[in-house]
Parts: structure tokens; sequence; C-alpha cells
């Protein structure tokens, strides 16, 4: 039996049957799902938010499709601009489908006992799930 041919494409494995995976069961990552549908993989709000200066800790939540709230630790080099980066940031990120409010909460890394979600999408768990409610 030859695996390797190229040359067409094809292989002499055309007999194999393969077993593939139906479902897969576990944890949804906790995509941001925009109002127009569009899925926004959770690392691209965090890339965002990672590596500006004066955030301790912070948190995204998405309670519905048009809302979401950060929640921010601040460091003690936080500047009042950063508010302002991070809504620029995050209105860019979202396609300008969603509004973000901030809220500081310098407890964020206090409260946090376990493995800490610093994205949360309760509508990406029902969307993804197997009886998503509607909306």
């Amino acid at each position: 039996m030859n695996v390797n041919r190229m040359d067409n494409g094809k292989s002499d494995l055309d007999s194999v049957k393969l077993r593939t995976v139906d479902k897969i069961y576990g944890k949804y990552l906790d995509f941001i799902i925009l109002p127009d549908k569009t899925i926004i993989s959770p690392h691209v709000p965090k890339q965002e938010l990672t590596h500006l200066s004066g955030i301790k800790k912070f948190q995204i939540i998405q309670k519905d499709f048009s809302k979401i709230i950060i929640k921010i630790e601040k460091d003690i080099d936080y500047q009042e601009h950063i508010e302002k980066e991070i809504l620029k940031r995050l209105d860019k990120v979202f396609h300008h489908q969603i509004v973000c409010s901030i809220e500081y909460d310098q407890q964020l890394s206090i409260k946090t006992t376990n493995k800490f979600k610093c994205i949360q999408s309760d509508v990406a768990q029902n969307f993804l799930s197997d009886n998503p409610i509607k909306f």
C-alpha cells in the first residue's frame, strides 16, 4: 500500500473506515456572541486588555447580546485615560455592536478563590448549549 502518493491527491486508503466524533461534551469556551450572531474568541478581548498598564485584574461579563460589563481592579499606575482606551479597544473588537460599561472593583483579586474566568459569557453558554433559550 502506497500512502505517500502526492501526485493526484488520492491514496489507497479509500477502503478504510474511520469513526468520527458526533458531539463533544464538556466546558464551553466563553465566546462573546454579538447581536448579529458573530462569535468572538475570548482570546481577542483578553489580549486587548492584558497588556494595558494600570490594570491589576479585569473581568469581562456578557449577560445579554447587547451589553458587556468590564470589571477592573486598578493597579497603582492606573490613569483616567485608560478607561477611554479600554472602551475604544473593546468597541472595535465587538464591531461597534455592544455597549460596554466599566465597573471598578478593588476586591477582584481577593474574591478569586479557584480558577478565575476573565471572560464570562452567559450568552455563549446558552447559545452553544443543547437546548438554547431563544433570545
